[in-house]
């Protein structure tokens, strides 16, 4: 722990709190006529993130989708017995359909009665899983039995067994997705960030209206120097460029039109596209296309204190609800109840996740976005005391956390990764508690973080300490972070090379401005601008 931090918690613990002017000489003013607003936007626009890009809601009963009921399928409610079978059996029947709903009365459904490792999978496009509703007259779900993994040096695998629902492509055909030769389809020319459109040299396997994967590849460690600038202790993953991991900036794009080599897209680039990192359009072994999961309650029955990483069971044992390569996708309305994780998305392209809560046992993780998913937005959520309460991992580009609540311990965290440009907008409870192995952190986050509105609680949440120091910038470069204050008016504060940071600030390694900005809310303010819409609560 460093020394400031020390005596700046003994000051605070005394009352002597006149003394933090001292600690604070090493703070830089910020410039005059800093529009942080415009500065934000040149890099990127948040607004794309969401469903429809956020402009619209999904519509549950689309006209001319089949509604299957899944009692008529074997699933009835409050008798005691597994459904999963029945279950299972109405969704791959909705999924022949091309665009059905499979709807679930009130009443309590069981999962994994008898039976370990046990879920419903949705393989296909186009359907909605419809409840009754999260209250106490809707629909239940239940799981009886966690899911283990036998390797207790690879606990997380527990997490490829949810206890209820995983929506994408059949595994088999996605796992082999390792950036192999034949899913390349096109070097990309140089681009500015920003841009909607890229020049290809190659479009006859492009497809209008399809999901594809840009990439920048390192031949060294120049492009992740760039990208987290100026950050030079770089994790063991970062250090050299021989497989995979050395496509360090990956962003999902869609098509909206291609004219001769020129491809337009739905959404602008998050990143300069540079000619010496090798630009390239990848196809995707398949992807899912509006989805929709709403009214639930989901229960576990686990029932014990959580201990991080005890075992594969609080790990990731009572997971509920994980996304893998899916786009146009929303989860709302549903209440989490004992989840060892809520909702991961990964590898995923303008999903929803809101108008959600997680009650009851406090877990491992919250709403998660991972993989190399793009443009995703959580909203209106309430993360309950989950210990990675609003998380993000690997290479996640374009994501929103916005307007969402957690209670008391609880923490923002950014488990490693080469992330960029990524906003948490009025975000109301959690502290900052970074997790992840050492191989991938530093960086926590690499450039292009942005904290707009925040309101931290006072507790950390891995031993429920005190937390008043909030932030190092070194473990999250170019951040930007303006409307700072405790959401008890208790002194917060970042810290910078061991200094203390409470005022305005602004330096190569980003920018904190403790007051309350002019603007609200930066998504809402560049919805607005963009599409003439408010964004919708």
């Amino acid at each position: 722990m460093r020394k400031t931090e020390i005596l700046l918690r003994k000051i605070l613990r005394h009352g002597f709190q006149f003394f933090i002017v001292v600690l604070l000489v090493q703070c830089q003013p910020a410039e005059k006529n800093f529009n942080p607003i415009l500065e934000i936007s040149k890099n990127v626009d948040f607004s794309y993130a969401g469903y429809k890009h956020g402009e619209a809601e999904f519509n549950l009963k689309p006209k001319g989708w089949p509604v299957l009921n899944v009692v008529d399928f074997g699933a009835f409610p409050n008798d005691g017995k597994d459904d999963i079978t029945a279950i299972q059996s109405a969704v791959d029947s909705a999924g022949k359909l091309n665009g059905a709903v499979v709807f679930f009365p009130p009443g309590r459904f069981d999962f994994d009665v008898h039976t370990q490792h046990e879920f419903v999978r949705v393989h296909h496009s186009n359907i909605v899983l419809l409840g009754s509703g999260e209250g106490i007259d809707g629909t239940m779900l239940l799981d009886h039995t966690p899911s283990t993994w036998p390797d207790m040096n690879k606990k997380w695998l527990a997490g490829m067994y949810p206890s209820f629902f995983a929506v994408g492509p059949d595994t088999a055909r996605i796992m082999n997705f390792q950036f192999q030769p034949e899913f390349k389809l096109s070097t990309v020319k140089p681009a500015p960030v920003n841009s909607s459109k890229i020049v290809v040299t190659d479009t006859d396997n492009l497809v209008k209206g399809r999901t594809y994967l840009i990439t920048m590849r390192d031949t060294g460690t120049a492009l992740t120097k760039a990208l987290t600038f100026p950050l030079e202790a770089l994790a063991a993953n970062y250090r050299s460029a021989d497989d995979e991991h050395a496509y360090r900036f990956r962003q999902l794009i869609t098509i909206a039109d291609i004219r001769n080599d020129t491809v337009m897209l739905e959404e602008p680039l998050l990143w300069t596209l540079q000619s010496e990192f090798h630009p390239m359009l990848w196809a995707l072994p398949e992807i899912l296309d509006n989805v929709a999961i709403a009214g639930f309650h989901l229960k576990t029955k686990w029932n014990e204190p959580f201990w991080h990483h005890k075992n594969p069971e609080h790990d990731n044992g009572w997971d509920h609800i994980k996304l893998a390569y899916t786009v146009n996708t929303e989860i709302f309305n549903i209440r989490h109840d004992n989840a060892s994780t809520a909702v991961k998305v990964h590898n995923c392209k303008n999903v929803t996740v809101r108008g959600s809560q997680i009650t009851g046992n406090p877990g491992h993780n919250g709403f998660v976005v991972g993989g190399f998913s793009s443009r995703i937005l959580v909203k209106n959520c309430k993360g309950g005391k989950q210990l990675h309460t609003f998380s993000m991992q690997g290479h996640v580009t374009g994501t929103v956390f916005f307007n969402s609540y957690s209670d008391l311990p609880s923490a923002i965290d950014l488990h490693g990764g080469l992330m960029v440009n990524n906003l948490f907008d009025n975000i109301y409870g959690p502290t900052m508690k970074n997790g992840g192995h050492p191989n991938n952190t530093p960086p926590a986050h690499a450039r292009g973080l942005v904290i707009w509105n925040w309101y931290p609680g006072p507790f950390e949440p891995y031993k429920s300490r005190i937390q008043n120091v909030l932030v190092d910038l070194q473990t999250i470069p170019g951040v930007g972070i303006y409307g700072l204050q405790g959401l008890f008016q208790q002194p917060v504060f970042v810290s910078h090379q061991d200094s203390v940071i409470s005022g305005q600030y602004k330096s190569k390694w980003g920018n904190v401005a403790f007051k309350k900005p002019s603007i609200s809310s930066l998504y809402q303010y560049q919805m607005k601008q963009r599409s003439g819409k408010n964004a919708i609560y």
